[in-house]
């Protein structure tokens, strides 16, 4: 969804941890805004976002995922919803 919908998509990691079998790492998503994006049809607007993933490691490989993306300011960048006064 965020590939179609954002021609330029980028995920540039930040700082991490790592202990035991999981990691936390903070990440910026970045893109253009040039497809249909959640039913928002294209904008052309530049969006930045925050997401803070987290693995759960098992034998070497990713077990589990967590995944929190800061969805209200995508939106606000967007202009689907007001920014925060």
């Amino acid at each position: 969804m965020l590939v179609e919908g954002f021609s330029d998509f980028r995920v540039t990691p930040g700082p991490f941890l790592y202990a035991d079998n999981m990691i936390a790492a903070r990440l910026t998503v970045t893109g253009t805004h040039t497809g249909p994006y959640m039913g928002i049809p294209p904008t052309g607007k530049k969006i930045q976002a925050i997401a803070h993933t987290h693995y759960r490691l098992h034998e070497g490989k990713i077990a589990e995922l967590w995944d929190c993306t800061d969805a209200l300011s995508l939106l606000q960048q967007l202009g689907v919803l007001p920014p925060m006064p």
